[in-house]
This record gives C-alpha cells, sequence and structure tokens, in this order.
C-alpha cells in the first residue's frame, strides 16, 4: 500500500475516532441540563424562599431565574388566565442592579410568564394567558409548570425571594451555557466523522485508481574481501603469430620466406 494511502486512512481514522469522543460529550452535556438533579447547576426545589446568586461574567447582566410549582395548566373561572397564577405570590425581597437596556422595566423584580422556552412561531400570549402554545413543559416528568422569571439583565449580586406556596428555582444562564456547549460538541463532533469518512473514501479511491504500488528500491552490494573490494579481471588471450606461407616456384628455387 502506498505511503499517501497510509496517510489518507490515518487521518481519516483519527478525525471518526476525535468525532465520535467529541459526540459522547456533547451527549453527555445535554443529559446534565436537569437542574434539579446537577450539582454543577444552581436550583432550589421545594421551598417557599430562598436565595440564587448570580455570576455575571460578561457584565451585561444575566437571563435571571426561572420560579416552576407543581400542578397543571388549566382555567376553571374561564377568566382567561392559568389558574395557578392567581394562587400564588411571588415576591422579590433583594436583587442587584439590572441592566436598564434590557430589564424590561421589571427593575429586577418578579412578572408571571409561562411561555415555553423554544421560540414559536406566530407566538403572542403574555404572561398567564389561558392559550394552548402559553404553556412550558420543560420539567413535565417532575409534575412540574411554569409560573414566572425575576432578576431578567441582573448584574452580579443575590436574588432574595419569599412565596405563600412552594416553588422550584433554577438559575437560567448555566443552563443555556451548558445546553450551547452540548450542542456545539455534537456539532464539532458531527463534523469530524464527516470530514473522516469523506478521507476513508478518498483512500479507498486512491487504492482503486491509484495503479501499481510505490517500486521497491534495489540495493547494489558490493562483496568485501578484507577490507578490499574485488575486482574482477578480465581473461588475457595469447595473441598467436600469423603463418608462415612457402610458395615453391617452378624454377626449383625457393622463393624468400615472408618472414
Amino acid at each position: 500500500m502506498r505511503t499517501s494511502v497510509k496517510i489518507t486512512l490515518g487521518i481519516g481514522a483519527l478525525l471518526i475516532i476525535g468525532g465520535i469522543l467529541s459526540l459522547r460529550s456533547g451527549g453527555g452535556e445535554i443529559e446534565r441540563l436537569d437542574a434539579f438533579s446537577s450539582d454543577e447547576l444552581p436550583s432550589l426545589q421545594n421551598v417557599t424562599n430562598g436565595s440564587i446568586t448570580l455570576n455575571d461574567e460578561d457584565g451585561q447582566g444575566e437571563l435571571g431565574v426561572t420560579f416552576w410549582m407543581e400542578g397543571t395548566y388549566s382555567d376553571e373561572n374561564k377568566d382567561g388566565v392559568w389558574d395557578h397564577c392567581e394562587k400564588i405570590n411571588i415576591t422579590i425581597t433583594q436583587h442587584p442592579e439590572t441592566n436598564p437596556e434590557w430589564d424590561g422595566r421589571w427593575d429586577g423584580g418578579f412578572y408571571f410568564e409561562t411561555s415555553p422556552s423554544e421560540e414559536i412561531e406566530g407566538f403572542a400570549a403574555e404572561g398567564c394567558e389561558t392559550k394552548e402554545e402559553n404553556r412550558n413543559y420543560d420539567h413535565k416528568e417532575r409534575g412540574l409548570i411554569k409560573v414566572g422569571r425575576a432578576c431578567l439583565a441582573c448584574y452580579s449580586g443575590t436574588m432574595v425571594f419569599e412565596s405563600n406556596m412552594s416553588v422550584w428555582v433554577t438559575y437560567d444562564d448555566p443552563i443555556l451555557g451548558q445546553l450551547l456547549e452540548g450542542l456545539g460538541a455534537l456539532a464539532i463532533g458531527a463534523l469530524m466523522c464527516g470530514c473522516g469518512l469523506l478521507f476513508l473514501i478518498i483512500a479507498g479511491l486512491m487504492v482503486v485508481l491509484g495503479g501499481d504500488d510505490d517500486p521497491v528500491p534495489v540495493v547494489m552490494q558490493q562483496a568485501v574481501i578484507g577490507q578490499q573490494p574485488v575486482i574482477a579481471q578480465q581473461p588475457i588471450i595469447a595473441q598467436q603469430a600469423p603463418p608462415t606461407v612457402t610458395v615453391v616456384s617452378d624454377s626449383g628455387q625457393d622463393p624468400p620466406s615472408n618472414t
């Protein structure tokens, strides 16, 4: 097999192995997105008061925190507002300063919001409006529904709250950061696997269309005896004298020899 083919195969194999490792890493990051079961993501569970410390690394303000509670999305009195929003009362007693450029004029306070995390085309619901699309099921497996958010665009500091009902609280920024890291690792892993497969295909074509293998170098060897090269001598052919020709004349006298 030619050296160029071996190199191409090696590069392809390394890219595929690296891609698989990156895919596994990205999948692991996404699997650990449950803030209530991860030690890396700050959260509070089943409390009526507490605090969350925010760390604004870029100095632009944080997305803030989200409040959840046990229940279902229902509107039994048909007033157009989810029932759980009318029963709960959450008060922010302390919060850091906020970035006025995008704090939504909430000044770090609590506001009702039950919308899903992902954007939905044509979504127009606000607060706790009883619209089908105005529901969030991110923690449906825990029986939790979204109540609202607080500390939008807050800088670094501590947020303190009180509630008349038990709530679960998540700090949104670390969750989003971990999600982006996982998606980035998945994208890089998929790209590396694709490039590795392309290299393997190219190597296969090189094998099929590349012709003969690399020529084997011929090594000239010289016999050495006593550190002196052996020189073959050509045999010497002895020269023979030309033949002597004697001519007899009719007069009976011998002619002079040609020698």
